[in-house]
């Protein structure tokens, strides 16, 4: 009497091969989820390779037997559509309706004026002068010029906003009997509150 003995290792591999050679039995499956783009040829259990537990899989499902079910994994034995190229850029479709009129803003500056204010026409120095908004009225931005004078005979030591108006000081660099004037500028506006 010849005793054989087979391992179940041997039976296992066995099958591993005979799958192998039949390629048309093994299943398709997923890599992590079931979107198509990432199908692996014979991942029954979707775990990103082929590897002895799909192989005993793929035993399972030829013997009737219960495999799976594996989560995100379409069920074995099913085929997964892999897709083709996409195709052309359709037509553009047509222009929509006008969508609905917005609702009514917040209003705006109104008003909007530059009040000047001039200091004497003299040779003095230092100069300086405020140009105060109307009341009622915000300063929104403002200036100041000399007129009279080679721009590089004075320097300008301020220009800002003062309360509701615009404030300049200039004093002369190089000493000078020319006359000359400060004008300051303030941008004033109705400002809602």
């Amino acid at each position: 009497m010849i005793t054989v003995t087979i391992s179940v290792r041997a039976v296992f591999l066995a099958g591993l091969f005979l799958l192998a050679g039949a390629g048309a039995l093994l299943t398709t499956g997923t890599v992590g989820s079931s979107t198509p783009e990432s199908i692996l040829q014979g991942d029954t259990d979707c775990d990103g390779d082929v590897d002895e537990q799909d192989a005993l899989n793929d035993l399972l499902y030829a013997g009737n037997l219960t495999v799976g079910p594996f989560e995100n994994c379409p069920e074995i034995g099913t085929e997964a559509a892999i897709p083709g190229p996409p195709g052309p850029e359709g037509p553009q479709g047509p222009e929509g309706p006008q969508g609905p009129v917005g609702e009514q803003g917040p209003p705006g500056l109104s008003g909007v004026e530059i009040v000047v204010e001039s200091t004497d026409d003299d040779s003095s120095s230092p100069k300086g002068t405020r140009a105060p908004c109307p009341a009622g009225k915000k300063v929104i931005g403002g200036g100041a010029a000399a007129s009279d004078v080679f721009i590089e005979q004075l320097a300008l030591t301020i220009t800002r906003p003062s309360g509701e108006g615009w404030l300049a000081n200039v004093h002369e660099v190089t000493p000078t009997a020319a006359t000359w004037r400060l004008h300051v500028y303030a941008i004033c506006a109705s400002v809602p509150e």
